[in-house]
């Protein structure tokens, strides 16, 4: 309650000095819910209390699932934080953020694992911390070992499983081999456009993402097909003239 406090202070403090410079205020945090659902998320970042001294809230809309195998970021999760975002403020200030990565869990494991000339034995375990991959290569990642993807409408997230063989030595020199299943989440192009139909529906500021470059074309091209239908608006009325100048009144 503290840092609250003085977090609110001081980005008070910092929206006046960069607003009388022209220039804008970008908060990035991770989600926070209407305290009445019993959810709370990170509210130390007070949205109700910076709404209106922001220019932008970019919400961290990812890292659901960190300790154990699930979604990056469920669809339902990631709407309920925006919902409460536009009761606090403008709905144009807000960004939905986008995940650029998936994980990828060790789930079970049969054999000994190696432990020269890589040790694997601290790292292939069901409860290692989860791998990390780039969007783009989980194409590559799942038919590598002959994986077919399943798109969650329930997250609005993809996933499949595999089984990867690790061979090598144990620490006394016998040969030794283990066998993994490992279970990935991400979002692909699928998943990118139904967060890009949120921006449609609420009528938000847009779409920030960790990190650019991470995607794979195809959700880019899934964003710009959103983009395309909710944007420009239709113009209500048009005025041409060959004057120089044109006086007028509405």
């Amino acid at each position: 309650a503290t840092t609250q406090v003085r977090f609110i202070a001081f980005m008070k403090a910092l929206a006046t000095s960069l607003h009388a410079q022209g220039k804008l205020l970008s908060l990035t945090t991770p989600p926070l819910f209407n305290p009445t659902s019993g959810k709370k998320g990170y509210w130390v970042y007070s949205w109700a209390d910076l709404g209106s001294t922001i220019d932008r809230l970019r919400i961290m809309t990812y890292d659901y699932s960190t300790s154990t195998p699930g979604p990056i970021g469920p669809i339902t999760w990631v709407e309920q934080t925006v919902q409460y975002a536009i009761s606090v403020m403008p709905a144009s200030k807000v960004y939905v953020g986008l995940p650029g990565y998936g994980r990828d869990w060790v789930t079970a494991v049969q054999g000994v694992c190696p432990s020269t000339p890589i040790n694997y034995l601290g790292t292939i375990k069901t409860t290692a911390s989860a791998a990390t991959f780039v969007m783009r290569d989980a194409a590559t990642l799942a038919a590598t070992y002959a994986a077919t993807p399943q798109y969650q409408a329930k997250y609005g997230e993809t996933t499949f499983t595999y089984q990867k063989v690790y061979n090598g030595n144990t620490a006394d020199g016998q040969l030794t081999q283990c066998t993994a299943t490992r279970v990935v989440w991400y979002q692909d192009a699928q998943g990118f456009g139904l967060r890009a139909n949120l921006v449609a529906k609420y009528r938000l500021g847009g779409l920030t993402q960790w990190t650019l470059g991470m995607e794979d074309p195809s959700a880019v091209d899934a964003i710009r097909t959103v983009a395309k239908s909710i944007a420009p608006d239709v113009v209500l009325a048009g005025l041409l003239a060959e004057l120089q100048a044109t006086i007028y009144e509405i």
